[in-house]
């Protein structure tokens, strides 16, 4: 990737650390949809890592398209920034924040 930086992989993270490291539910892959927010990791070899929150704008088959939603700390080393447009899979997902929580959320929502 550009400037050597990669994608956290998070279901990875989590199969090797599961009592540390969480994932969202299952159950809101089932239900995302452009306009939520979704918080990725970027890590490059000259600092330890980002968490970058995201804006969905378009969800495939494959992942999903996103913008970046946050200024970051440390674009000058890993050429992300504010307003940029990446694609990300399932797999690199931290966290999933809707919206807003409201009468459409899904019945397993507490």
């Amino acid at each position: 990737m550009t400037n050597d930086y990669q994608l956290i992989d998070a279901e990875a993270q989590h199969r090797a650390h599961p009592d540390t490291f969480e994932l969202p539910e299952a159950e809101w892959f089932e239900v995302i949809e452009p306009g939520w927010l979704i918080k990725i990791g970027v890590c490059h070899p000259a600092q330890p890592g980002e968490s970058i929150w995201c804006r969905i704008r378009h969800v495939t088959e494959s992942g999903f398209r996103v913008v970046v939603n946050q200024q970051l700390f440390c674009s000058d080393l890993h050429g992300i920034d504010y307003g940029d447009a990446l694609t990300v899979e399932r797999r690199h997902i931290l966290a999933v924040e809707p919206p807003q929580l409201d009468a459409r959320k899904p019945a397993w929502v507490q």
